[in-house]
């Protein structure tokens, strides 16, 4: 049986969280505007999206609406952002489409 590494998976994590080069122009992109992020699976665009949230808030806009195509996705940004304070409109691509 193999045990998992509590501290090592940890560590793993949080070098995840960490943007690289490209996901930085793309956190920095425009922020007065749109940004359309594509990318293959983990290569961590959601990452990118909610680091992208907070430096509008960073910058001060007054608006920031944060759109994901998945309820998951929506309350893991949404939570994320909350946990530092940020009070940030969330809501998935359809949800939002249909009250607007």
């Amino acid at each position: 049986m193999q045990w998992i590494d509590f501290q090592q998976t940890i560590e793993q994590r949080s070098s995840r969280e960490q943007l690289d080069t490209e996901q930085n122009k793309a956190r920095n992109f425009n922020l007065q505007g749109h940004a359309l992020v594509r990318g293959v699976a983990g290569s961590g665009k959601s990452l990118v999206l909610r680091n992208r949230a907070d430096k509008m808030i960073e910058e001060k806009l007054d608006r920031v609406l944060v759109l994901s195509y998945n309820r998951f996705m929506k309350g893991w940004i949404e939570s994320a952002l909350a946990a530092k304070g940020l009070n940030v409109e969330c809501s998935t691509f359809h949800q939002w489409s249909y009250q607007n």
